[in-house]
């Protein structure tokens, strides 16, 4: 038979391909989940253009059905479509080319808005260029902690509630990979870590690369913190902020547009701090990402959540949990720490001699968060408290004074002394965080009733004492 221009895989066909290219990912690499990387490094074809072939069975060019035949041994005539046959492939492929071009033209708009957003980490003292990120493992899991048991044990005290978000998690490890990877072949990754992780760092770092065109480069990246997101979720969908989002950055026909990236599946869309979503409206935030999921079913999707929480939507995800730092991620950590805070030249050399000598410290080096706290009161005293609560203690008292500096004149904390706001700050992690029940998360109203609780016993009910809303706004923008 003459070769067409182009033709598509018949569902018989399909089936063989992928049972063929399994066999071979599984022989390569021990998994049959990779068969699409084997493809695409046996052909030179991109992964976005197979899974088009053979897992949508749209139609492709010749070459392309070749290059698949061939590396696997097949003959393509008996694996295609010959009905589907045509030499007349000018429409197909002219249609590809305007997408490919549209996608091209949005990722142009989207790029400052990524750089600006997502091109740096915040520490507490400085901001790292987010290209300097101490790129964290993530391990693959096949449910949470949280669902590894009933509810009936946590209440009888069966599981120690203190220890609760680490359980189950080292012996359901079954694989160690990069973000990039997964997502290359799962499409759909559930980021999970505790506080100070690092989660919304990693996000940010990856839609960073997809932005750089280091991977998913047919793909728009699309970063959304929740927190911007949830207070509009009552009167405004997913869909809709998404829009908005294109709208920001100056993008043309947004309607046209947003319709042809999720039904070509050309997004790559990124919700950071699924856990930071009001109880209020959390029902109503998870029915706007289903249907997102979806509207966008082969779309690229990357989502950070804390451990504890439970998503509808989870089993449709691979999940994933950031590892704790080794010692090699902690030495890169503090090398890329102080230099970035332009440090004594031999500071660096000094801190982790020190730290040699305070194997009680162990813990608080393995996640960036508590380790940029150690660096910092490191920076500021050039020795070690003896415990590890007083790193807490010296920690915030220098953030403390270093942001008392940056206060604007006319912000509420002007008006409050460090030890008023020190005091504050503990009442309401007591309040929260330790008695009767444990809380990470809380509405507004609660925290601005303890704070006017707080004015009232040590203000002595002052009537210049700022306003609850003012000094939670203040605090915000300031810490």
């Amino acid at each position: 038979m003459t070769e067409p221009k182009r033709l598509r895989f018949s569902k018989d066909g399909r089936k063989r391909i992928l049972g063929l290219a399994k066999i071979c990912s599984i022989n390569k690499w021990g998994t049959d989940k990779r068969y699409k990387a084997y493809l695409a490094n046996q052909t030179g074809i991109h992964r976005h253009t197979i899974a088009r072939c053979l897992d949508r069975g749209e139609t492709c060019n010749f070459e392309t059905v070749d290059k698949i035949c061939t590396a696997l041994d097949v003959d393509w005539e008996e694996v295609c479509d010959l009905s589907t046959v045509t030499d007349e492939g000018d429409r197909p492929s002219q249609r590809e080319s305007t997408i490919d071009s549209l996608v091209t033209e949005v990722r142009q708009a989207v790029a400052s808005r990524i750089r600006l957003e997502c091109g740096t980490v915040k520490m507490s003292r400085h901001k790292l260029p987010i290209d300097q990120l101490v790129e964290p493992r993530l391990y693959t899991i096949s449910y949470l902690p949280s669902e590894q048991f009933k509810s009936s044990e946590l209440l009888t005290g069966t599981v120690d509630e203190a220890s609760f978000d680490r359980m189950g998690i080292v012996p359901q490890h079954e694989t160690r990979a990069e973000g990039k990877t997964l997502l290359r072949d799962h499409r759909r990754l559930l980021v999970y870590a505790s506080p100070g992780c690092g989660k919304t760092s990693y996000l940010k770092w990856l839609a960073t690369q997809c932005n750089q065109g280091h991977f998913l480069s047919h793909c728009v990246p699309i970063f959304i913190g929740m927190r911007a997101f949830a207070p509009q979720a009552l009167h405004k969908n997913l869909y809709s902020f998404i829009e908005d989002y294109l709208v920001g950055c100056k993008v043309r026909n947004v309607e046209h547009v947003s319709h042809t990236l999720f039904q070509e599946d050309r997004i790559f869309l990124l919700l950071d701090g699924l856990d930071e979503v009001p109880g209020a409206v959390r029902e109503t935030v998870d029915r706007h990402v289903e249907e997102i999921l979806n509207r966008s079913f082969n779309s690229y999707y990357a989502f950070s959540c804390r451990l504890a929480l439970r998503l509808g939507f989870a089993d449709s995800f691979q999940k994933t949990v950031i590892a704790l730092f080794n010692p090699k991620q902690r030495a890169r950590y503090v090398e890329r720490w102080f230099q970035a805070s332009a440090a004594e030249p031999d500071m660096e050399r000094r801190f982790s001699d020190r730290l040699k000598r305070h194997v009680n410290f162990g813990e608080l080096t393995r996640t960036p968060l508590l380790l940029d706290l150690l660096c910092r009161v490191f920076q500021d005293h050039e020795r070690f408290p003896n415990t590890r609560a007083g790193v807490y203690d010296w920690g915030l008292e220098g953030l403390l004074k270093d942001e008392s500096r940056k206060i604007r004149t006319n912000s509420t904390l002007s008006q409050l002394t460090i030890e008023y706001t020190r005091a504050l700050l503990q009442k309401i992690a007591a309040e929260f965080f330790l008695m009767p029940q444990p809380q990470t998360l809380f509405e507004r109203k609660e925290v601005e009733r303890k704070i006017r609780d707080f004015f009232h016993s040590h203000l002595q009910g002052n009537t210049s004492a700022p306003s609850a809303r003012n000094v939670i706004q203040d605090i915000e923008v300031t810490y």
